[in-house]
Order: structure tokens, then sequence, then C-alpha cells
């Protein structure tokens, strides 16, 4: 290609210079466009796994875990561990429905999340 530029009358340090210049910047070009669709693909499947972990605590997650863990742990009495996770589970959806995890959300989308906890 600097060969074709230097026949149209274009010195050739200056063809090949331009074309170096101009692989170079198209290379990184295409990596910048890979990379954002890498991002735009991993952030949609990060928002996936977030989505499926609210919709899990909203339907009894740590129940549900803790019945399959007696399943498979033997003879030991996971009754008090069962109790603990249904009390849980009632608790996660009322803590939801209340402002201050809305708050905190916010304050973390803003960058103060040290005040974060605080409001929960």
């Amino acid at each position: 290609m600097a060969r074709h530029l230097a026949r149209r009358g274009m010195p050739m340090q200056a063809a090949a210079a331009a074309i170096t210049v101009s692989t170079t910047l198209q290379t990184f070009s295409q990596i910048a466009l890979a990379l954002r669709a890498l991002s735009l693909i991993a952030s949609g499947l990060l928002a996936l796994q977030v989505g499926g972990f609210y919709w899990l605590q909203r339907r009894g997650l740590f129940s549900k875990l803790m019945r399959t863990v007696t399943r498979f742990a033997g003879n030991r009495d996971w009754s008090r561990w069962l109790t603990q996770a249904e009390a849980i589970d009632l608790a996660v959806p009322a803590t939801y429905e209340r402002a201050a995890p809305v708050v905190s959300f916010l304050l973390t989308l803003v960058g103060g999340g040290s005040a974060r906890a605080r409001c929960i």
C-alpha cells in the first residue's frame, strides 16, 4: 500500500508512516469495538445474574437452600438452621419494601458508599 501511495506522488517515508499509523489506529479501533461488545455482553450477563439472585431471594432462597443441605447432610438436626433461614426469607421482602434500600442504592450509584450501610 505504501508503494501505491509513493507511485501517486507521496514521498516513500511519508507513505510508509501513513500506512503504519493508519494500520495501528485501525487495530486500536477494532480492539475498542471488541472490548465494548464484550463489556455489553458481560454487563448483560451480570444483570441477568443479579436479577436472578433478586428473584430467588423473593422466593425463599435461604429456606430452600437449607432444605437442600438437610437432604445431603445426613442425620444431623438442622431444624434450628431451617427456622432461621425461614425467618430471613420473611425479613428479606419486608426490607426491600422500605425506602432505605433505595436510598442505599442511590448513594452507591453516586459514590457515597460509606453511608449506604447505615441507611438499611
